[in-house]
């Protein structure tokens, strides 16, 4: 696998990821990353929130 898919493979399965944890709910950052099990808050931000925005996602 080239490097630019594995980027993309593990990008896609993080926004996944986050999309699974929050389902239909509303939820707090801190609940987000309590059900990710995040403690890192720009980390949880990089590797999750970002990502998801700049796929066109609306994440609140």
């Amino acid at each position: 696998m080239k490097e630019t898919e594995q980027v993309l493979s593990q990008f896609s399965e993080q926004v996944e990821r986050l999309l699974e944890i929050m389902g239909d709910d509303s939820l707090s950052t801190r609940e987000i990353m309590g059900r990710l099990h995040a403690r890192h808050r720009p980390t949880f931000r990089d590797n999750y929130l970002l990502p998801a925005l700049e796929l066109g996602l609306e994440v609140y």
